[in-house]
């Protein structure tokens, strides 16, 4: 027994334009002849080994073979011919980037502002100290999507999952966006894998960058800022003192922790506070606590990588 495809026709179901890309779908009709009855799952098993990966031969070689159906035509107990349709579908070319634009929405806590004579300050209230329910606003931030193909040679879906919740080390642009360094953020990566023929592929990869800071703008990273305050502060030991369990050694030098007292107005007795008290961002008492002189401590808990090798298209005309 043997088969025999016949090509019934070919179409082109969609075509979304873009820059320098076009999304399509084409649908692939034909026709198996077998020279004695045969079925569904002989046909399929036959199809695997004949069917074009690509629609090269037609011009259009970066259309995948992404599923195909097939069925028994005249008596469904004997069937000498079956017709089936293959579907392929394009996206973008072999280099063209595909390039979207979303946002991120998110409800912060406001830990500093502008007063009425627009200086930064933290937001406490007249006393001091934090409000009993945080201030808060809505923020959005632009999110870049970004689908991108890269040849199975130069990468690998570890490799480029690696880079998944890091920022940027080096300001950069993309996608006609200006990143500071650290201001930008991988939200998330999918990489799928597209097969060219039986033995070559490739990787379309989908990028969700969010972008919190930009050139030009008020300085905005990943890093987090905390307000320096606490129950404690340092001093430094005196030469003569010898060591203890509880001293804190900086750059050599050593410092004692001494509990922040305010005094009763009732009773004039010192009493261990009940609120963190300002600190001066080296671990002491901060000592002009007019609003705007407070002190925030900043942690970079992202890890930062250079984006650079990921080739990411700098302007939305850019077909890499």
């Amino acid at each position: 027994m043997s088969f025999t495809l016949h090509v019934v026709d070919l179409a082109l179901d969609n075509a979304s334009p873009g820059i320098n890309y076009q999304d399509k779908s084409y649908s692939y009709s034909f026709k198996v002849k077998s020279t004695a009855a045969s079925n569904v799952v002989a046909v399929d098993q036959w199809l695997i080994g004949q069917l074009p990966w690509t629609l090269v031969s037609y011009g259009a070689p970066y259309a995948n073979l992404e599923s195909f159906s097939v069925k028994a035509l005249e008596d469904p107990n004997s069937p000498l011919i079956f017709s089936g349709v293959a579907r392929y579908g394009q996206t973008g070319t072999e280099t063209a980037a595909k390039i979207r634009f979303g946002n991120s929405k998110y409800t912060r806590t406001v830990f500093k502002a502008l007063d009425e004579n627009d200086k930064e300050v933290s937001v406490l209230n007249s006393a001091g100290n934090h409000f009993g329910t945080p201030l808060e606003e809505e923020e959005d931030r632009l999110v870049i999507i970004i689908d991108k193909t890269y040849v199975a040679a130069s990468a690998s879906p570890g490799l480029i999952l690696s880079y998944k919740n890091t920022v940027n080390l080096n300001p950069i642009t993309i996608a006609d966006t200006p990143i500071q360094a650290r201001g930008g953020l991988m939200l998330s990566i999918n990489p799928v894998i597209r097969i060219r023929s039986g033995s070559t592929y490739d990787w379309r990869v989908t990028f969700e960058i969010e972008v919190k800071g930009v050139f030009g703008g008020t300085v905005s990273t990943y890093d987090r800022e905390i307000l320096d305050v606490g129950y404690y502060y340092l001093v430094p030991v005196t030469a003569t003192e010898a060591d203890f369990d509880a001293m804190v050694i900086r750059n050599g030098d050593r410092y004692r922790k001494v509990s922040i007292t305010t005094q009763n107005p009732d009773t004039g007795a010192l009493e261990l506070v009940t609120e963190p008290a300002l600190l001066d961002g080296a671990g002491g008492l901060l000592q002009d606590i007019t609003p705007g002189n407070e002190k925030y401590l900043k942690y970079q808990t992202k890890t930062k990588i250079d984006w650079y090798s990921l080739n990411l298209p700098r302007t939305i005309w850019e077909t890499v």
